[in-house]
């Protein structure tokens, strides 16, 4: 082929080529509707014969060990859902469903400089619940202060830091021998400067 003819076949080759990489690329990529149908069919299917189509007590399945967490449910009803229990993929679509309508993030807690926060509120995880008897606990730490109670039923938080920043708190459900069940939720924390008086001043006279 001289090299007029390939001068002229070069456009429909290249466009060949990008084409054949566009394809294959398309292929690889993942289809979000779609899975997140999936999801929520495994979801609907199997459970909201009992329960709403919108998960009552979906903070614990969404995260590490779903597995665990759903057994746990299963065991304390007698659900009667073996065999669905059985297919890890079931549980990981299931999960992954309630993951996706569950909110983690928490309403922002204001702290004094170098003070302690009451009872933390962690969102969506519930302890001891009658639907679930294997989170327990809560676990969680932050950047700028110190996360107290981690491995009991109430969370606070204590300031440490020398300066004003903002800090999170990353807080989650486990089971008395710390294993995580759930997915990490977020609570903000907003750092109220302290009031600095000054002096004031004395005139004295010789």
């Amino acid at each position: 082929m001289d090299l007029i003819s390939l001068v002229k076949q070069a456009p429909a080759r290249i466009n060949a080529a990008i084409l054949h990489i566009s394809v294959g690329a398309a292929l690889l990529l993942p289809l979000p509707s779609a899975l997140a149908a999936a999801d929520q069919a495994t979801y609907t299917a199997n459970c909201t014969a009992c329960h709403a189509s919108s998960p009552p007590v979906g903070a614990q399945l969404n995260g590490a060990n779903s597995t665990s967490v759903i057994t746990a449910a299963n065991t304390l009803h007698g659900m009667g859902v073996g065999g669905f229990l059985g297919t890890g993929s079931n549980l990981s679509d299931m999960a992954t469903y309630i993951g996706s309508v569950t909110s983690t993030a928490g309403s922002t807690v204001p702290v004094a400089y170098h003070a302690t926060t009451g009872t933390l509120s962690v969102p969506n995880v519930t302890l001891n619940d009658a639907g679930n008897g294997a989170v327990t606990a809560y676990g969680g730490s932050a950047s700028n202060g110190t996360v107290n109670g981690v491995g009991t039923t109430a969370l606070t938080y204590t300031h440490t830091a020398s300066n004003c920043a903002a800090d999170t708190v990353t807080a989650f459900g486990r089971n008395a021998g710390a294993t995580v069940l759930t997915s990490n939720r977020t609570i903000p924390i907003s750092i109220t400067p302290p009031t600095i008086t000054a002096p004031s001043p004395t005139l004295s006279i010789a």
